[in-house]
This record gives C-alpha cells, structure tokens and sequence, in this order.
C-alpha cells in the first residue's frame, strides 16, 4: 500500500521545496504535472481518503490537504473528495486554516458540488476572511451555484474591489 506521506517527501525532493515554501511561492505555470510518480501519489491519497473515510484523523488530512495543493492543475483528488463519504465540515474546517491556497481554493470549488448543513457558512467564511482573492472568488462563484440569494448579499461588498476580476465576478453575481 502506498503512503501518502512517503509519496508526498518524494514529491517535495523532486519538487525541491517543503510545504511552507510551496505555499508562499508555488511559483508559476503547471510544473507540478511533470512530477514523474503521479500514479503512486495518487494511489496513496485514495488510500488516505479511504481512511478518512471511516475514521478521521487530523495527521492524515493534513497530508491529504498538501496533496490536494499540489495536484492543481489536474484536480483528481479534488474529484475523489467531492465524491467521497468524508466528514466535509471538519475537512473543509481544516483546509480553510491551512496555509496552502491552492487547496484552499479546490475546497471552495468542492463546495459548489456537494451538499452538507454547513456548507453555505464555509464558504461565506472563505469569502469574508480568506486572504487570498483567488480563494475568494472561487468561494463566491461556489456560492452563487449553490445559494444565489446569498452570494448576491456577499458579492455588492466587493463589486468595487481594486481587484478587477473579483470585482467583474462580483457585478456579474449581482446582475444576475
């Protein structure tokens, strides 16, 4: 069985950072698909998920969370944990106070695809204290999939974001 945190050191070797470098300088482009060992890393986060699945575990979703980030661009583990039976509350609770933004934002977009209590409160914190506009942009899109109403509330506070793609989504969610 493959380890996800066995996969995730051979990743950060090869990728020649740690977890708190990628997540103030990822740097640009789509380097992460060239890594050559996708497939064992990817084998592993099933395994971590189908974990998570039936008993969770903080350490485990920590690692789950670094291997989310870096799978990015091709978003399947994000597809698995849309999919999957994990306690999304706690999840997306724990993703939110990580420092990986690339993460951050795949949850958000997760949101607008499953449907659990919370989940229109999870986003409107990502929306509200989420630092990364990225980040807050896919929540407010998630959001207005899911709760139009609410996202329209949320979207006026920032139709004159200095930040002109936020605030283009933000006057599109309001005109709509």
């Amino acid at each position: 069985m493959a380890d996800l945190s066995t996969e995730l050191n051979e990743f950060w070797k090869w990728a020649e950072k740690s977890p708190a470098e990628y997540a103030i300088n990822r740097g640009y482009g789509e380097w992460e698909t060239e890594y050559p060992n996708w497939p064992l890393l990817y084998k592993s986060a099933e395994n971590a998920l189908n974990n998570l699945e039936s008993q969770y575990d903080s350490n485990v979703a920590d690692l789950l969370i670094q291997a989310l980030a870096i799978d990015n661009e091709c978003e399947k583990i994000l597809d698995a944990i849309a999919k999957s039976e994990i306690d999304f509350f706690r999840f997306t609770a724990q993703v939110m106070l990580s420092d990986q933004s690339e993460a951050r934002w795949q949850m958000a977009e997760a949101l607008g695809q499953v449907n659990y209590k919370d989940r229109d409160a999870q986003l409107a914190q990502l929306i509200l204290e989420d630092d990364d506009l990225y980040v807050k942009r896919r929540a407010l899109l998630s959001l207005a999939k899911v709760n139009k109403s609410r996202a329209k509330e949320y979207a006026k506070s920032f139709v004159d974001s200095t930040d002109k793609t936020l605030a283009r989504i933000c006057t599109e969610i309001v005109q709509n």
